[in-house]
């Protein structure tokens, strides 16, 4: 964890959490209720990556989060969360409007879009739920805590190349829905989800097909409709993008 000194980053400190294993791949993090990071992470040490998925259950990777003891994270646990299969890879963090991280991730096994939440901040405890099955879903997911306080997710469709998101009738997302944004070519990699200014989910991604910038702008909290626009298209472009909004409301 690298901790700037002041708003530019002009120096910090780089602080090392987790030594033991293969860790640290495809990080994610959030500041807990206690004003504490939590960060997520896939821990590789069993990991035989098959291109097929990982079909034999003493390999693949697990879900993984380090919890930080202070703000400057000079202490803290790591806590190994799910280990059957091949599972938290591409791993994103919120904290739930109850205060508990919640933890989106692909399951490289079954080729699922999954989700941890957690029982308590330091999440000590929690349940692993599946989300999506249909075809190779999941890859490169990306959460966030919509206006009524439920989850909402992008992800890639693999088996499809397409943009998708999934949204969460509840809290802990017993049930939800998922829904298809854009289809048009290979697109939805390497997904960034924010809440714009209005309430409605907005997703920066790449369209590998074109090798563009694109960002689709979700209707309402749901998604139900939406607008996909190509931002950037000189070069190859997009390649792991992140969004956010600035203090002006716009992405």
């Amino acid at each position: 964890l690298y901790l700037c000194d002041d708003p530019a980053c002009s120096s910090g400190t780089n602080v090392t959490l987790v030594t033991a294993g293969d860790v640290g791949w495809a990080t994610s993090i959030a500041i807990g209720v206690d004003g504490n990071p939590v960060i997520s992470h896939t821990d590789a040490t069993r990991d035989a990556w098959e291109p097929d998925g990982c079909l034999d259950p003493a390999c693949g990777g697990d879900l993984a989060l380090y919890v930080c003891d202070d703000p400057a994270c000079s202490s803290g646990t790591n806590v190994e969360l799910e280990t059957t299969g091949s599972v938290g890879w591409d791993t994103s963090l919120a904290i739930g409007v109850n205060g508990n991280p919640v933890i989106s991730h692909y399951d490289d096994t079954n080729e699922d879009l999954e989700l941890y939440v957690c029982d308590d901040p330091a999440c000590s405890s929690g349940t692993n739920v599946t989300l999506e099955t249909t075809g190779d879903v999941g890859w490169g997911t990306s959460i966030a805590i919509g206006v009524n306080g439920n989850p909402v997710i992008s992800h890639y469709d693999a088996t499809n190349g397409d943009l998708e998101l999934y949204v969460c009738d509840d809290p802990a997302c017993s049930s939800g829905t998922n829904v298809e944004l854009e289809t048009h070519g290979d697109v939805g990699f390497r997904a960034s989800l924010v809440i714009g200014a209005t309430g409605n989910p907005v997703i920066s991604h790449m369209d590998r097909a074109n090798e563009d910038l694109e960002l689709y702008l979700c209707d309402d909290p749901a998604c139900s409709s939406g607008t996909n626009v190509t931002l950037e298209t000189t070069g190859s472009v997009g390649w792991e993008s992140a969004v956010t909004v600035s203090d002006n409301g716009y992405p």
